[in-house]
């Protein structure tokens, strides 16, 4: 659908009925006056319809409110190239003599129309036919430039992701070592996500020190002390990573102890005898005593 107002109601008397037995070649760009005098559109219409003119284009086409006449049907021969064979063989178009960006973009809108009905007709200056200044400022091969964008469309790309952020290590309560696991290990700059880029490359079976961790985008990275100290982010992928295993410390040889020495388990009856001689040689001491003080 054209994107601009398509303005059918007015038609120019000035045209010759059919095209001669001639097709329809070409596109012929005009425009219809000194810019400096700011001619409108209005004015140009009503000249290339007035029947004193002796002169008409297809169309009339601007960028103020994006509007576009048809004057003169595409399958009748406008009055517009001063060539009749141009005439015969190709559309004349009216541009506003501004040249603004808003005029190109009209017209190579209505080019584009006009090519997806034709076919890419090539696009002359009115200067092609006959001695003239016209179509002045005009770039034709700028208005087919445009005309083909609008065409043919150029896919709009996907958006970029945009990176997250990358919260700050987590110190562990004791450093950890592994070896690299891969015969490339990467330290990755987390803060280039999703793009990663990696700042450094540990080869298979290196030593790496963990004295932080990052955790982010459901993976584990750990970092060096200095990483961590510098809170630059980057970090090792706990996948890439072998952990160093202590081996298990001996245990302690218990030392010896000494033996422990029964004792002899006395029937009741030793027991008595014992105590009856025990308490004889206690009154016989007590009697020797006694002579002796």
């Amino acid at each position: 659908m054209a994107n601009y107002t398509e303005i059918n109601n007015l038609n120019s008397p000035n045209f010759t009925a059919g095209r001669g037995g001639k097709s329809i070649t070409g596109i012929t760009c005009h425009w219809w006056g000194d810019p400096a005098q700011n001619p409108s559109a209005e004015g140009a219409v009503n000249w290339l319809c007035n029947p004193k003119s002796q002169v008409s284009a297809h169309y009339v086409a601007t960028g103020t409110g994006r509007r576009v006449w048809c004057l003169v049907n595409d399958k009748d021969t406008a009055w517009h190239a001063g060539n009749w064979n141009a005439n015969l063989t190709t559309l004349g178009i009216e541009c506003d003599p501004r040249c603004r960006p808003e005029d190109y973009d009209v017209i190579a809108e209505l080019v584009a129309d006009i090519w997806r009905y034709y076919g890419k007709l090539p696009l002359y200056g009115h200067k092609n036919w006959t001695p003239t200044a016209c179509p002045g400022n005009y770039n034709v091969a700028h208005i087919a430039a445009l005309a083909e964008e609008k065409l043919n469309p150029k896919p709009t790309p996907p958006p970029q992701p945009q990176p997250q952020v990358v919260p700050n290590a987590t110190k562990l309560p004791k450093k950890l070592e592994f070896t690299a696991k891969l015969a490339e290990t990467q330290v990755w700059d987390l803060t280039t996500n999703p793009n990663y880029k990696s700042v450094k490359t540990l080869k298979g079976g290196d030593s790496f020190t963990a004295y932080g961790q990052i955790d982010f985008n459901e993976q584990r990275y750990y970092v060096t002390e200095y990483s961590f100290n510098k809170n630059n982010k980057h970090g090792v992928n706990a996948r890439d990573l072998n952990p160093v295993i202590e081996p298990p410390k001996p245990e302690p040889t218990p030392e010896p102890q000494p033996p422990v020495t029964e004792q002899p388990d006395y029937p009741a009856e030793n027991n008595k005898l014992l105590k009856q001689i025990l308490d004889l040689l206690t009154g016989l001491i007590n009697k020797i005593t006694s002579i002796f003080k």
